[in-house]
């Protein structure tokens, strides 16, 4: 593991940190926050570590309009956090929680799951649920939306680019939220799950988001799902069929943990229960 690795660097400026990144080819410089886990893949071909814990990215702020979390953040402290708990209904909190281990949750930063497409962790779902984006450095600064992030197994459309935070605009009033995930015990990883969010208005959905994440290569949103069921009356039998096109949606994977056909029911029936949450109409179960 890491044979190919010749340098790692600890550099105390952002601008540092961005050239030690691009004066490399593709793959050869990675950054990292925290912890390492060498089994991600994109870590075997790096020749040089870039450490960012000296960056100053590690905080969890709270403006009028934003939540914003920066890279270098642990997931404990998501944990920790009086803002995160108030925040969309504490849906932050709950996922991040699933990483069920103190110990992980401290030595994992948010970039970490990120950068390396942490497709079993609750927490980049429920990000992407909230409308979530990163801000990024390369050649100049620019922001991307969760959702458009992913390219595939453990990769990202970034091109040695620094991760500098994420940012999550705050829910409009009458938006409730919900995660649901189906695993063997509470500290296994989810044969899959989901985190959504819904807007209600006079009986009607105003609006709603829903991000699926664990038996797939990459987290998604059910972009074409969430159009269809805006304007649609609050109601079960609509929650139902939108849980069924969702299923129907999404690409999952065949493991040991279970097969694909599987968690294509799994998904339907964890996105009816936590729409109807969401949308208060109680826990249907």
């Amino acid at each position: 593991m890491l044979e190919k690795l010749q340098e790692y660097v600890t550099p105390k400026t952002i601008p540092e940190a961005i050239r030690l990144l691009r004066a490399q080819p593709r793959g050869s410089a990675v950054a990292i926050n925290g912890s390492i886990d060498v089994h991600w893949p994109r870590l075997q071909n790096a020749r040089r570590f870039v450490d960012t814990s000296r960056l100053g990215l590690s905080y969890i702020r709270e403006t009028k309009t934003h939540l914003k979390i920066g890279a270098a953040t642990p997931i404990e402290d998501i944990v920790q956090s009086k803002a995160c708990a108030r925040f969309a209904g504490g849906l932050l909190r709950e996922a991040a929680l699933t990483l069920v281990s103190p110990m992980r949750r401290c030595e994992t930063s948010v970039a970490a799951l990120i950068i390396n497409v942490a497709r079993t962790i609750d927490l980049l779902p429920a990000l992407m649920a909230l409308d979530g984006s990163v801000v990024v450095h390369g050649t100049s600064k620019r922001s991307l939306a969760l959702r458009d992030l992913f390219a595939g197994k453990g990769r990202t459309v970034l091109d040695r680019e620094l991760l500098l935070e994420v940012v999550i605009p705050k829910p409009k009033a009458k938006t409730g939220t919900a995660l649901e995930r189906h695993a063997l015990t509470p500290s296994d990883a989810p044969m899959l799950m989901t985190a959504v969010t819904v807007r209600t208005a006079r009986g009607k959905v105003e609006q709603a988001t829903i991000a699926v994440g664990g038996g797939l290569l990459f987290p998604m949103r059910a972009l074409k799902l969430e159009k269809e069921i805006k304007g649609k009356p609050v109601d079960m039998g609509v929650f139902a069929c939108i849980a069924h096109g969702v299923g129907d949606h999404i690409q999952p994977i065949n493991d040991a943990r279970c097969s694909a056909d599987h968690r294509r029911e799994v998904c339907r029936v964890l996105v009816r229960r936590a729409l109807t949450r969401a949308a208060g109409l109680g826990d249907a179960r």
